[in-house]
């Protein structure tokens, strides 16, 4: 009896372990066509299309420009960012001066002589 009892147990242990992970299975499988889903949308249907249309060589050539761009956007990157962190520290000090200049001014004006 207790062996019945241990065994329809170890049964009932192995068929819940066999549904959890056919669960595992099932999600793992749906998040992986969300994540190529994601990456079909995120390239844009209208590519495949334009591969049918405008054929193959069109499409390594659209390629090779883009990567030509995105090696050239990442290389100035790093000069326009400073460049950009210059101009705003130095606007940040034109600012500070106008407005204690206009501080100064108004003081000035407000004292009595």
């Amino acid at each position: 009896m207790v062996y019945q009892h241990c065994f329809s147990f170890m049964d009932f242990l192995f068929q819940h372990f066999s549904l959890s992970l056919l669960y595992v299975l099932c999600f793992s499988l749906l998040s992986i066509f969300i994540l190529f889903s994601n990456f079909f949308l995120s390239l844009g249907i209208l590519l495949l299309f334009l591969g049918f249309f405008l054929g193959i060589n069109l499409m390594h050539n659209m390629r090779r420009q883009l990567k030509r761009i995105f090696i050239h956007v990442s290389v100035f990157f790093s000069l326009n960012s400073i460049c950009h962190g210059i101009s705003l520290i130095s606007l940040l000090i034109v600012d500070q001066l106008t407005l204690s200049l206009w501080k100064f001014n108004c003081q000035k004006s407000v004292s009595p002589p």
